[in-house]
C-alpha cells in the first residue's frame, strides 16, 4: 500500500541487542513510505552503527524518553508519527492498518494493542501482569479509560496542535499526552 508517508520514532540508549530485528519488523511493512528516526542518548555499543545500516536517520541528543521523542517530530516528514520501542517488533501489517484507521475514519491517533514477551523470572511476571489487560478487554470489550495503553500512532499536526510531549517528565509522558488529547 502506498501513502502518506509515516515516521517511525525510536529513542535508543545502548540498545545493539534489540535494535536490529526492531528495525527489521520496521523494514517488512506491507506499507510504503516509511521513514526511520532514531533520537539516540548517546549510546556508546553498536546502536547507531546498526541503526545506519538499516538506513535510519539519526538525531543524538542527552535526553529523556520525552524529549527524544520530540527531538523525533522534529526531524520527521511524514503525515503519521509512529512512536516505537527498541525492543518492539511490529507485526507486518500494523503500519497499513493504523494509516487505513486514521484515512478512512478520520482518526488522528490509534492504540496499538502490544503482545509482550518477558525473558527470565521477572520479565515472565511483568509480561503474564501488563497482557492480562489484552485478555480483559478481548473478554469484556473495551469500556472507557479502565483498560491500559496509550495511542502510539499519531497525526503529526495534531502532536504539534496540543504541544507535543512535556519534556518535562522523566516518565508517564505518554500517559500525560494521552490526557491532554482527550481534553483536546
Amino acid at each position: 500500500m502506498e501513502g502518506p508517508k509515516v515516521s517511525v520514532v525510536i529513542p535508543t540508549h545502548n540498545v545493539d541487542t534489540t535494535i536490529a530485528r526492531c528495525l527489521s519488523g520496521v523494514q517488512s511493512q506491507s506499507y510504503s513510505p516509511i521513514e526511520v528516526v532514531i533520537v539516540d542518548n548517546f549510546s556508546d555499543d553498536n546502536t547507531i552503527n546498526i541503526a545506519k545500516t538499516f538506513g535510519a536517520k539519526v538525531a543524538q541528543t542527552k535526553s529523556y524518553p520525552a524529549l527524544a521523542r520530540n527531538v523525533g517530530i522534529a526531524n520527521s516528514a511524514g503525515k503519521y508519527v509512529f512512536f516505537v520501542d527498541s525492543d518492539q517488533v511490529l507485526s507486518r501489517c500494523v503500519v497499513e492498518e493504523c494509516v487505513s484507521k486514521c484515512e478512512e475514519e478520520n482518526a488522528e491517533m490509534v492504540r496499538v494493542p502490544e503482545l509482550f514477551i518477558g525473558k527470565g523470572f521477572w520479565g515472565s511476571c511483568s509480561a503474564e501482569w501488563k497482557n492480562h489487560y489484552v485478555k480483559v478487554e478481548k473478554r469484556s470489550g473495551a469500556r472507557g479509560n479502565i483498560l491500559s495503553g496509550e495511542p502510539r500512532f499519531f497525526s503529526k499536526e495534531l502532536l504539534i496542535r496540543v504541544g507535543m510531549f512535556d519534556a518535562g517528565l522523566l516518565w508517564g509522558e505518554d500517559y500525560d499526552l494521552y490526557q491532554r488529547l482527550k481534553k483536546n
